[in-house]
């Protein structure tokens, strides 16, 4: 029996329901795969993984407003011995459970700007270990400085400390100039030089103990005011430490400087000064010539002429420079 030919629409529908047949086969094949959805993580087997990007708060090299921690900063110093003024690195004479003045410009460890203001507040030593001295934090905790800029403060056991003395001594940490003026058992009766002089004698007058004071000697030593010839002029200075002929000073206001030794001149302690005497005397961080007026006790008073002044200049006998050489 013959086959009967297809009618026209019956074959088109009969093409129709084979393709549709085919799209379903190949939709089935595919069920192994997954639909893609919002918040549902794609099975390791379908798709490579895709490692998720570091948040804000994970990327180490963004940068960022705040200051660095303490410690990171103290790790930052001393992973370098480089300073603004090219002084060589080297320890300090300082041991653990000892007292230090350090040279810092706040809570930045480092020392790589000749222009910031630095200055020197009394801590206690944590340890010292080559040019690195650990230091205790006034608030807490701890931080490394290199120990060029550590000076070693107070004053040993079996030392003297007599009336008349020159000493640095702690004044709400930082470092003044005082006179040994008495004994109080153990502790000493001193009064600072350099604090203003219209302050009531009780608050010039103070009694510390030999962790608090450091005893000065004449000369170019730490803690001393020198005589400092820069740029043709003469400055007053603080002595701060000394290496391969070159002293680190701190000038006025809070800016240190590395001077030649050749270049200074160190101012005596205890000068024997007069009325009428010439000497060369302090005014805003410049050497001025000067005749002085009076002398009481630690306390000398100098007419400087040239500037804008007529009236006396107070100032302390370790910041006056005579014509003559002073003995002590």
């Amino acid at each position: 029996m013959g086959v009967s030919p297809l009618k026209p629409g019956r074959g088109r529908a009969r093409c129709l329901a084979l393709m549709l047949l085919a799209v379903l086969a190949l939709v089935g094949c595919g069920r192994d795969a997954p639909e893609a959805r919002p918040g549902v993580a794609t099975p390791a087997k379908t798709a490579p993984a895709v490692a998720a990007m570091p948040s804000a708060k994970t990327v180490t090299n963004a940068p960022s407003d705040e200051p660095a921690p303490a410690a990171e900063t103290a790790a930052a110093a001393t992973g370098t011995d480089a300073n603004a003024w090219q002084m060589k690195p080297r320890g300090a004479a300082v041991e653990a459970g000892g007292r230090a003045w350090v040279l810092t410009r706040g809570r930045d460890r480092t020392y790589t700007d000749a222009n910031a203001v630095y200055h020197l507040y009394a801590h206690d030593v944590v340890s010292s270990s080559g040019n690195t001295v650990t230091i205790r934090e006034l608030g807490g905790g701890s931080f490394r400085v290199p120990g060029l800029f550590v000076l070693p403060a107070g004053v040993p056991e079996g030392t003297t400390l007599k009336k008349g003395d020159a000493v640095l001594a702690e004044w709400a940490s930082s470092l003044k100039h005082a006179v040994v003026i008495g004994r109080a058992g153990e502790r000493f009766k001193i009064r600072y030089t350099d604090l203003p002089e219209s302050w009531a004698e009780d608050k010039i007058t103070a009694v510390k103990d030999r962790r608090q004071l450091t005893l000065q000697r004449p000369g170019l030593h730490p803690g001393n005011f020198a005589a400092a010839t820069i740029d043709g002029a003469t400055h007053l200075v603080l002595l701060l430490t000394e290496g391969d002929g070159r002293w680190l000073v701190r000038r006025f206001a809070g800016r240190v400087a590395a001077l030649p030794a050749a270049d200074l001149k160190a101012l005596p302690l205890r000068p024997r000064l007069r009325r009428g005497q010439k000497v060369l005397a302090p005014w805003v961080g410049m050497m001025y010539p000067a005749v002085v007026r009076s002398v009481k006790g630690s306390r000398v008073t100098v007419r400087i002429d040239g500037i804008g002044r007529d009236d006396a200049i107070a100032t302390a006998v370790g910041q006056v420079m005579p014509e003559a050489p002073a003995t002590k």
